[in-house]
């Protein structure tokens, strides 16, 4: 079975403030991204993850791990996040991942690869003109530890 991958820019303009993990932002750019109509960030393990969209866009390039999620801060250690394995067929991308290596909470979405890259492609665009005013968020990201 397939899923559904969408991509939307939520922003946070110069007079607003957004609290996302106690981490106050403004003039900000978040990709909410849901899986079959459900927002990731509603799913209990993914509440406090940012979408990285350098990764999301790299994750086109190969079968590899990316860092697909990070904390607020940016620091993959601190959120528990040690990436997404990424897989590509000529039809379809499957992400396997879990939390903070927590085994019996795996995840694991397959998405039609042309649909997949479709979004990719259609959010960067929107990003584009986006970041010529907002700030994408994270705008900082440090790797896990034990990815040197």
């Amino acid at each position: 079975m397939n899923n559904k991958l969408t991509l939307k820019p939520k922003i946070v303009t110069d007079d607003e403030t957004f609290s996302f993990d106690n981490i106050e932002f403004s003039q900000a750019i978040f990709i909410q991204a849901s899986v079959d109509g459900t927002l990731l960030n509603e799913i209990e393990h993914l509440r406090d993850s940012l979408l990285v969209f350098p990764e999301l866009k790299k994750s086109l390039s190969g079968n590899g791990r990316y860092l697909l999620f990070t904390s607020a801060n940016g620091i993959a250690d601190s959120g528990g996040w040690n990436g997404v394995e990424v897989r590509l067929t000529e039809f379809t991308v499957t992400w396997t991942f879990s939390i903070d290596e927590i085994e019996t909470q795996k995840y694991q979405y397959e998405f039609k690869y042309v649909e997949y890259l479709q979004s990719i492609i259609e959010l960067e665009k929107e990003l584009r003109y986006l970041q010529t005013k907002y700030v994408l968020e994270p705008s900082v990201i440090i790797f896990p530890e034990d990815w040197n």
